[in-house]
């Protein structure tokens, strides 16, 4: 069985307009950092619009749950989310995933 922490930095590609932001999503074995995705993406709407931490996690678990997802990887554990400040990048969760 292999495991690795899987997370996802993300910005707004401008700061006046949170219609695009820019994700990246690494995984770590331990051994090597893998980029998993790396890509602007479309802002995903609902009331949480500006809430770029959010925007960042869902495209995580998206990216978990879809592209990992083929390879055998699953979720099993799940850290806590820090506190987004406003400035700077946003983040997900560190998801633990085996396969």
């Amino acid at each position: 069985m292999r495991f690795m922490a899987v997370q996802g930095v993300g910005y707004w590609l401008s700061p006046h307009d949170r219609t695009r932001l820019h994700i990246l999503v690494t995984g770590d074995d331990r051994t090597v950092v893998t980029t998993i995705r790396d890509e602007p993406v479309p802002a995903l709407v609902g009331d949480r619009l500006e809430d770029l931490d959010w925007q960042v996690d869902q495209y995580t678990q998206e990216t978990i749950g879809v592209t990992l997802a083929e390879d055998g990887w699953e979720v099993f554990s799940t850290s806590e989310r820090a506190a987004h400040r406003g400035q700077g990048p946003g983040s997900s969760a560190v998801y633990l995933v085996r396969q």
